[in-house]
């Protein structure tokens, strides 16, 4: 069997490639592969760089961590849990991010 020339994991599957799929995507959308990614995270103390909270990459769940990246420059900033992610990805689509900022801080002090 041969193994991902990135992360050494085995390919399974069908996979004619040298590249695992965690590899492959990882390095067509933000020209990481999983270790790479994996010390990412571990720059971040392995938590969400918005919220803190404790992420693992790779888990197969709705709100693992993910990879952020800037959609217009597509520029990798870090790495989020996906409620942060979520939210970041709300405000940003829809250009209010500094408003949403504004009013939170003035909310706050009420």
């Amino acid at each position: 069997m041969k193994n991902c020339k990135h992360c050494n994991e085995p390919l399974t599957g069908s996979r004619n490639g040298l590249s695992c799929k965690t590899c492959k995507n990882g390095l067509d959308r933000y020209g990481l592969n999983k270790l790479q990614q994996k010390h990412l995270l571990e720059s971040q103390n392995n938590a969400c760089a918005i919220c803190e909270q404790d992420v693992k990459l790779h888990v197969g769940n709705n709100f693992s961590g993910v990879i952020d990246h800037n959609h217009e420059t597509g520029k990798v900033r870090g790495v989020l849990c996906g409620h942060c992610n979520v939210a970041l990805g709300k405000l940003e689509s829809n250009g209010k991010l500094d408003k949403f900022i504004e009013n939170v801080s003035g909310y706050l002090t009420l």
